[in-house]
């Protein structure tokens, strides 16, 4: 709600990892409206810290059952319910990572925002529609982790904090 303790934003070592935007998605959302809402509050914190954000990217989705109720907006050509969130997913992270990035780093410094894909560990594969499916092992829900996914999450995290974030 935006309310950081001033020991915190005020400190150069502090690290701030944010993941949001799922709900969103998952609410109906269009990926255009998440990823500008991700990006307000990237910005926030830069503007408000002087620590490292460190951006996780969305993770997938595979709780497709849920898109029925959703169309409109999320219909294919045919009017009918998308078969996955995948591609929305998927473009919310190319825009952030694509438009918003490159903006923020050139106004914050490029050594504050890291951005890290923890989300290509919990996939398999494609399906027979050539959507992305989501490894049931590691998110029996297909959309929260479980305790193997938790650690497959945390190390991403923690490689991102130790410099191997894809950017």
């Amino acid at each position: 709600n935006g309310q950081l303790l001033p020991e915190y934003a005020q400190d150069p070592q502090a690290i701030f990892v944010v993941l949001i935007g799922t709900n969103n998605l998952g609410g109906g959302e269009l990926p255009g409206p998440v990823t500008k809402g991700m990006a307000a509050v990237a910005q926030y914190i830069l503007e408000h810290t002087k620590g490292r954000l460190i951006w996780i990217e969305l993770l997938p989705r595979g709780n497709s059952e849920k898109l029925a109720k959703l169309c409109p907006p999320r219909c294919n050509d045919n009017g009918k319910p998308l078969a996955s969130y995948m591609p929305a997913v998927n473009k919310a992270n190319a825009n952030f990572r694509s438009i918003h990035v490159p903006k923020l780093r050139t106004q914050y410094g490029a050594n504050r925002l890291s951005v890290a894909n923890c989300g290509s560990s919990f996939l398999v594969g494609q399906n027979g529609t050539g959507e992305e499916e989501v490894q049931t092992n590691l998110m029996p829900d297909r959309l929260h982790p479980n305790a193997a996914g938790h650690r497959l999450y945390a190390k991403c995290i923690l490689d991102c904090i130790n410099g191997s974030c894809d950017s």
